[in-house]
């Protein structure tokens, strides 16, 4: 009974105040509610909880489960969530929240007509779009962000995002898809964060700092890509690459390593380029004396090529 008067918005506000969210899961209106958490007692547990809140009444499931279930899980809890109603009554069909159908991107049963849903190969998700208030005037800058979305189109989750005029891409790992790579960064700079992310829990595996468009996946576990490891006391006046100490880097999403495989030093910069077979393409950017980057008679170029480690 809902002796409190609650609607999904304040029933929502206090579960918020006691669990720790998955991040872009939550949503509600005054007749629903929905949220994943992590289960307080082990967080290798998520819970999923759907309401449906009236004037009278709350009706609500939980389902709880382990985290790197979370995959098959959507398809099931989206149609839990579609299936929950009163006892004897009609079973509502919610179209609240966020959803994709037909590669089109809806908000409360609503058309997203600029959402641009972009497909993946990928076990776990069908595809994603950034969702901004430049997208449609439905979209709050507070919930501005990359939304993913599961296989039968159900809100999977959500990255949020802090500029709304930023250049982002998403790229996932071959053959399963179950790890993907967050290009974040603005549109007027070529210097960018690169984030990998678990997709079965959504999780942070690692953050650097690199340049735009210089990476890529070398298999389903490891990627490749030029960082930013500084800058350098020469150099700025002649071009955005010589004012940076640039190394390339490999990333093991097993081992959760980095491994180094051309570093940066104060008389050379290493630029990944592409992959070609198994070799990377790269360029070595490189001057006698660090004071010799401020000339740019004194810089060479000339491309390497650097073998791809063996795996372990």
């Amino acid at each position: 009974h809902n002796i409190f008067e609650d609607d999904g918005d304040s029933v929502l506000e206090g579960l918020a105040g006691s669990v720790k969210m998955v991040r872009g899961t939550a949503n509600s209106g005054a007749g629903f509610y929905t949220a994943e958490f992590y289960d307080e007692d082990d967080s290798n547990f998520i819970c999923h909880e759907y309401g449906l809140v009236t004037p009278d009444t709350i009706i609500a499931y939980r389902l709880r489960f382990p985290k790197e279930e979370r995959g098959i899980m959507g398809g099931i809890t989206s149609r839990m969530d579609k299936s929950l109603g009163p006892r004897g009554g009609d079973n509502p069909s919610p179209d609240e929240g966020f959803g994709v159908q037909d590669g089109r991107v809806f908000r409360n049963g609503t058309l997203l007509e600029d959402a641009q849903f972009n497909p993946v190969s990928s076990a776990l998700v069908s595809g994603w779009a950034e969702l901004t208030p430049s997208v449609s005037d439905l979209i709050d800058e507070d919930e501005m962000g990359v939304f993913f979305f599961g296989p039968e189109g159900n809100l999977w989750g959500m990255l949020p995002i802090e500029g709304e005029y930023g250049i982002r891409e998403v790229a996932f790992c071959p053959d399963d898809g179950e790890r993907f790579i967050f290009e974040d960064g603005s549109g007027s700079r070529a210097d960018v964060f690169l984030k990998v992310y678990n997709v079965s829990t959504m999780e942070k595996m690692a953050e650097f700092s690199g340049i735009r468009g210089s990476w890529v996946w070398i298999g389903p576990y490891r990627c490749v890509f030029t960082r930013i490891d500084g800058t350098r006391d020469k150099g700025f006046g002649y071009g955005f690459g010589y004012g940076l100490r640039l190394s390339v880097v490999m990333y093991d999403t097993v081992m959760k390593e980095e491994f180094v495989l051309k570093k940066a030093a104060d008389t050379a910069s290493y630029f990944f380029e592409f992959l070609d077979g198994d070799e990377l393409v790269v360029t070595e950017e490189r001057v006698k004396k660090a004071a010799d980057w401020d000339d740019e008679s004194k810089r060479h170029e000339k491309e390497i090529r650097v073998e791809i480690p063996a795996a372990g």
